[in-house]
């Protein structure tokens, strides 16, 4: 009986998984992803990874530059607009950027988008994004010290 019971278990967990890694792999990333660039971080993240990653299969031997960054540097890029501008086939411009990304965030995108075999990867700041620009002198009150803010 109980070996029974640990076989029905094991095939329920294999049937799982494998249902699991169906959906996951195939039916979740097949439709357009619709979803805003700043939310969904990593559902935005894994759709673009893996566009590159057909795109990289099909020109192996193509240069691919990445830009990544906050949402300054999306804007300030345009990836389309750059693609554009550059008017080259055999560069392909890609992005992997969203709201208040840190250098932090890169470091954990990093093993991944290494797989990628990108020629360059451009990170943009700007001082928003080490949040500069609210940045009070050492000598000088700042905000939360004056009593009538």
């Amino acid at each position: 009986m109980r070996g029974r019971f640990l076989l029905y278990l094991t095939l329920t967990g294999v049937l799982v998984l494998g249902l699991d890694r169906l959906v996951y792999n195939k039916l979740i990333f097949l439709p357009a992803n619709h979803s805003g660039w700043d939310s969904y971080r990593w559902f935005n993240f894994e759709s673009n990874y893996r566009h590159l990653q057909q795109w990289r299969q099909r020109h192996p031997t193509d240069k691919l530059v990445l830009f990544m960054g906050s949402s300054i540097a999306r804007y300030a890029t345009q990836i389309h607009i750059s693609q554009a501008l550059l008017n080259r086939e055999d560069v392909k411009i890609g992005g992997f950027m969203h709201a208040a990304m840190m250098p932090v965030d890169m470091v954990g995108y990093l093993p991944r988008l290494r797989q990628l075999r990108p020629d360059l990867i451009v990170y943009l700041t700007n001082p928003a994004d080490l949040d500069l620009e609210r940045y009070t002198q050492p000598w000088q009150a700042g905000p939360a010290y004056e009593r009538q803010h």
